[in-house]
Parts: C-alpha cells; sequence; structure tokens
C-alpha cells in the first residue's frame, strides 16, 4: 500500500497475455492519479480478460486550507481600452505571433540580419562621432485611421498636427 500512486508520461500497468488468461491487478492505496495518456491493463488476445481493482482508502490525512488574498486587482483599471469592444485583433500573412494563443510559434518565419558590416575606416569612426540624437518620441495608441496617398489604411494617433481626417476618429468598423 502507497501513500499516493502517479501515472503520468505514457506509463503502464500491465498485466496482459496473448493465448492465457490476462492477469489481475489489485491497488490499494490513499491516491490514485492517472495522466490520459497511462494505461491500466489486464486483458487477453484468446483468453479470458483479466481484472484490475483500485481501492482508494480514507486515510489520515493533513490537509491544510489555504489562505488566499482578499484584496483582488480588478482587471479593468489595469487595462488601457481606447477603442469599443466591436473591434478587434486580426492576425493576418507571416509573423511571430502563433494563430491560436495556446499553440506554440512554428519555424515559419525566419530571421536574416540585414544589416551593412560597417568597416573600420577613419569614415566610418568619423560618422560615429557625427550622429544627431533625435529627440524621445513616446509611443501612442492609435485612436483613428486615414487612407494615405497609396490607398492604404494608416492607423494615426489624435494628438498628430498634421494630420486631417476624413473618417469618424471614435474608432469606426471599417466595413
Amino acid at each position: 500500500m502507497g501513500q499516493n500512486i502517479v501515472l503520468q508520461g505514457n506509463s503502464e500497468i500491465v498485466a496482459d497475455a496473448v493465448e492465457g488468461d490476462g492477469g489481475n491487478i489489485n491497488i490499494t492505496t490513499q491516491g490514485f492519479f492517472v495522466s490520459a495518456d497511462s494505461d491500466i491493463s489486464a486483458s487477453s488476445q484468446f483468453g479470458l480478460d483479466g481484472n484490475v481493482r483500485v481501492e482508494t482508502i480514507n486515510g489520515d490525512r493533513n490537509l491544510e486550507l489555504a489562505i488566499l488574498p482578499t484584496n483582488l486587482i480588478n482587471v479593468k483599471e489595469t487595462i488601457t481600452v481606447g477603442c469599443n469592444s466591436r473591434n478587434n485583433f486580426a492576425l493576418a500573412g507571416k509573423g511571430g505571433l502563433p494563430q491560436n494563443p495556446s499553440e506554440q510559434l512554428r519555424g515559419e518565419t525566419v530571421w536574416q540580419d540585414l544589416r551593412l558590416v560597417e568597416m573600420d575606416s577613419k569614415r566610418s569612426r568619423e560618422s560615429k562621432n557625427k550622429r544627431v540624437q533625435r529627440p524621445y518620441q513616446p509611443i501612442v495608441e492609435a485612436q483613428a485611421w486615414k487612407i494615405n496617398h497609396s490607398g492604404n489604411i494608416e492607423l494615426i494617433a489624435l494628438n498628430s498636427a498634421s494630420v486631417a481626417l476624413d473618417h469618424d476618429a471614435g474608432c469606426p468598423s471599417l466595413d
């Protein structure tokens, strides 16, 4: 008798037979846990199948209650929502995200380093010293869209001074 028996990772308890009768499996334990890919079998191909008997007994279990925190976080206060919930996020084409959040990344995307390798020369050292610091521009959530001169939809921020809106800025649907 064991305290707990756990079958996991394609584990097997087998008492099978080909020509004779299958064996008998008797398990007495306090806890018996079997994963979906594990198997217990007492069968026979040409004879009678055996029996599998699992008996769990109520031993002296020292169970304790876990004390959970009572100050829960309201997730609505931690997520910024700029558009109505009727909008959606579409994943189209190649990229680094799986189609389903429960899937793993597939090896479809190949990264290739296309940067130019600088030669160690006087000119490259001089150009490194002359680099201009650009002012910091914060990333702003898109609040509207417009159709640019190429006919493509462009997401824009409303605080952008150079943008004249042709469409409603309230995150309209594109249908």
